[in-house]
């Protein structure tokens, strides 16, 4: 018997109202756990279908995850056993569920084909397809054991997009619905650093949702606050880098990391601070008038020596944006002055010299002073702000400051303080740490500097007052 038409009510916060109405091509939503991202994301769905031609229907969707099995086990069940008063629920009755739940039908509405990106098969059929919208789940990498997943990355967002090829009457659309990703990953960056006229990124903020319980909220707090990233990603909504052990500065804060790209100041010294071996480093950093401390850029290289950094990376850098710069000061690892075993004639000092008419110094070795005046440089104050400021653009050291530069972590829990773990963010810090107790003792005579401590100041969000327009319905 043919199904009668009924209208499907729904009521969705401000942010999920926003994100389903967009007319934008490329949409992303992120929130904390259990805000809703993918009950927003199947009324998207549902509401693009409503508003194409009938000729033009059912509308094919393909929705990726980083596995079948992932999606079998999170989003698959939100569309086949429902929270209860959820819109998913309200069209449960007339979902069918074809091809073990790989492709589900809503009657002359849409098809949404389900692909996990660890099945070749399933990727190469998606590739082939004519869509009229693509949607991605949890497309950043999970970072703790409550929420698993290797992520996908941006080359299947391209492929989907590249899949647009259903006719429809109004714009395809594409969206992304996720938890919050770290701040180096290519959803944040591309539709947060660097958005344009035909992307939009919709962020939820906590506890907007109204259908989820107090003691939920107390529960994941209570199982996460012993890690900070997946706190901010999972309960407070912000983007977090994930945390691979015990941080080594934990005194650095997103307030550490300015809002700016800096430039270099004219007349004022540059310091580099070197750091050597097969992951050679380079700093590069001045002391305002002011008394703040910025950095300005920050060079790795990764299988190389440092001549090759120093003629690849180092000199093009100068030769583009320290033109204007006649004093420099070199310092850093003291190894680097080292003889080489092989050819005693020879040693990474020779080459920062000669190459750059350097003259290098050996810096601090010891591991305790080093560290000691990291933390006070990081704890320091210049006119409300931390004296040490890190350029918007230098994303690899803020992600090695922030979580890359750790000690490790035993099985059993146990943390080895003694050194930090060498890995490729350990570099550009310890070219930092090197050199700094050597500045500061060069500088000793700089005025004191307000030393009060400062916690990181939460986000904030406001609500906009709303009205009930934001409730819809569709025809079904």
């Amino acid at each position: 018997m043919e199904n009668k038409k009924k209208r499907v009510n729904f009521k969705p916060s401000i942010t999920q109202y926003n994100f389903i109405m967009s007319q934008s091509f490329e949409n992303c939503l992120m929130g904390p756990r259990g805000e809703g991202k993918t009950e927003a994301g199947l009324v998207a769905v549902t509401y693009h279908a409503s508003l194409q031609d009938p000729q033009y229907r059912p509308i094919i969707w393909g929705l990726v995850r980083d596995t079948w099995s992932n999606l079998e086990r999170t989003t698959l069940q939100s569309f086949l056993a429902p929270r209860p008063e959820s819109f998913a629920a309200s069209i449960r009755d007339r979902l069918q569920v074809k091809e073990g739940g790989r492709r589900l039908i809503l009657p002359g509405f849409w098809e949404i084909w389900l692909f996990g990106c660890d099945t070749p098969q399933d990727l190469n059929k998606f590739q082939s397809m004519q869509l009229g919208g693509v949607w991605m789940e949890e497309a950043a990498p999970a970072m703790g054991t409550l929420d698993i997943g290797s992520g996908i990355s941006e080359e299947v967002w391209l492929m989907g997009l590249t899949s647009l090829r259903q006719p429809v009457t109004t714009q395809r659309r594409a969206q992304v619905t996720e938890n919050y990703p770290s701040e180096d990953h290519w959803t944040w960056q591309r539709f947060h650093e660097f958005p344009d006229d035909t992307r939009k990124l919709f962020r939820i903020p906590r506890g907007e949702n109204e259908h989820i319980d107090v003691q939920y909220r107390r529960n994941l707090e209570e199982a996460l606050r012993d890690r900070p990233d997946m706190y901010k990603r999972l309960v407070v909504g912000e983007p977090a880098m994930p945390q691979m052990g015990e941080v080594v500065m934990p005194e650095y804060t997103d307030r550490h990391r300015s809002d700016e790209i800096f430039k270099p100041i004219k007349g004022v010294q540059v310091i580099r601070f070197w750091d050597g071996g097969l992951t050679p480093s380079c700093v590069f950093a001045q002391i305002t008038p002011r008394g703040q401390f910025r950095v300005l850029d920050c060079v790795v290289g990764r299988n190389q020596g440092m001549m090759q950094l120093i003629k690849t990376t180092v000199k093009p850098l100068i030769n583009e944006r320290y033109r204007d710069i006649t004093s420099w000061r070199d310092l850093g690892d003291p190894n680097i002055a080292k003889r080489d075993e092989s050819d005693s004639s020879h040693c990474a000092m020779d080459e920062i010299n000669g190459e750059l008419g350097a003259n290098f110094e050996r810096g601090v070795s010891d591991w305790s002073v080093r560290r000691e005046s990291f933390k006070e440089l990081l704890n320091r104050m210049v006119d409300g702000k931390p004296m040490f400021q890190v350029s918007r653009h230098c994303n690899f050291l803020h992600k090695a400051l922030s979580s890359g530069w750790h000690y490790f972590k035993t099985a059993a829990g146990v943390i080895q303080r003694d050194l930090p773990v060498k890995n490729e963010y350990s570099h550009p810090c310890d070219a930092l740490s090197h050199g700094i107790p050597k500045i500061f003792e060069y500088r000793s005579a700089m005025p004191e500097i307000n030393m009060t401590k400062y916690k990181n100041r939460s986000t904030s969000y406001g609500h906009p007052d709303i009205n009930d327009k934001r409730r819809g319905s569709i025809i079904l």
